[in-house]
């Protein structure tokens, strides 16, 4: 499923959806739509006209989605993976801005408790592109198999506008071991895009982030949501995995504040990672000593760098009750329009967080 919203308070969007298949070789199947104003459209790829477009293959597809529009709009794809099971996810559209030569995941795993990732990477240009992932791994509280190793998937020849799945999982040809959990940086010879997937045990709940560019760190990123065992019968916990994107090693310091006026302990040592160059270290809640955020609790999160670094926040479900959730944090750059002050608490009724950022300079909004 493929939302669209037109961005534009004034005029009507003209849109066109492309379906690209993952060699690139299919001229895919166009939907052309107009959107009011404000509005949003879902458009199933199930239905009429891609569905008697895509090729027999058993019912099972892989490729891409190309939208363009003669006005702004917002793009988001959500992909369940079993209608009869729980598990879903859903991640925001990626914009010709956001590609780049050089695209970091801070978090990938070979069954690591259960999880593999698998990096799907889109070549838009118009011409092949070579493609190479770079693993490193993370220590993880002492418990990764791959810790300190350094290990490179491909590299591979991506034909224009194709599609290609680097899968850290099992057979997925990336040389790790089982039991490991660490960070990606993705190499090409043009400008990509790229989304991580994560998965339990191969599709029982799931989740997706997309590939962050070096533009995308920061050295103070924002979590306006961070939970530890949050909801009775869901008991959400957040991981905190934060990527070095400098040169040097960063000194990372995670602050959690309350969603209201409450305010948690100060979280000391356990709060504090350094992390070497294109390394990844994780904070998480109740364990290595991060108990500042109480069983029951949720929050916000700050994490201040003396280096640039990409963070993404992976929610599960401890009771195994809930699918799983993952968000990039957001740096200065990436802040939202004016939608007007946060609300007692910190989020609406909908479920959207909001977080209260006098000294960045939005008056609080």
């Amino acid at each position: 499923m493929i939302s669209v919203q037109n961005a534009s308070r004034d005029v009507a969007a003209h849109v066109e959806l492309i379906l690209l298949a993952a060699e690139g070789a299919m001229p895919a199947t166009t939907l052309r739509i107009e959107i009011d104003a404000g509005a949003s459209v879902d458009v199933d790829t199930r239905n009429r006209p891609f569905s008697n477009s895509l090729p027999d293959t058993g019912g099972r597809f892989v490729g891409a989605m190309k939208v363009t529009s003669d006005t702004p709009v917002a793009v988001a794809a959500q992909i369940v993976l079993d209608q009869d099971a729980s598990a879903a996810f859903g991640y925001a559209g990626v914009g010709r801005s956001q590609a780049a030569r050089r695209l970091f995941a801070p978090l990938i795993r070979r069954r690591f408790r259960g999880y593999d990732t698998g990096i799907a990477v889109v070549n838009p240009q118009s011409h092949p592109v070579e493609v190479s992932v770079i693993y490193r791994g993370s220590h993880a509280g002492g418990v990764s198999e791959c810790a300190g190793t350094i290990l490179r998937h491909g590299p591979a020849a991506m034909p224009a506008h194709s599609t290609r799945i680097f899968y850290q999982g099992p057979g997925g040809g990336s040389g790790l071991p089982d039991a490991c959990v660490g960070s990606a940086e993705i190499e090409a010879s043009d400008a990509i895009v790229a989304v991580v997937n994560d998965t339990l045990n191969f599709g029982e709940h799931s989740a997706a982030y997309e590939a962050i560019p070096a533009t995308g760190g920061g050295t103070t990123v924002l979590l306006p949501l961070i939970r530890r065992r949050h909801l009775d019968s869901l008991q959400l916990t957040s991981g905190i995995q934060v990527m070095n994107l400098g040169p040097e090693r960063a000194l990372v310091q995670l602050r959690l504040l309350g969603t209201g006026v409450e305010q948690f302990p100060v979280c000391g040592r356990a709060c504090i990672a350094h992390i070497p160059p294109l390394e990844s270290r994780v904070f998480y809640p109740g364990a290595h000593g991060v108990e500042s955020l109480a069983e029951g609790a949720r929050g916000i999160g700050i994490i201040d760098s003396n280096q640039p670094v990409a963070v993404i926040v992976n929610e599960a479900s401890e009771s195994g009750a809930g699918d799983m959730a993952t968000y990039v944090g957001a740096t200065s750059g990436r802040l939202g329009a004016d939608l007007g002050r946060c609300p007692e608490g910190g989020g609406w009724p909908t479920g959207i967080g909001c977080q209260f950022l006098p000294s960045l300079g939005n008056g609080g909004r």
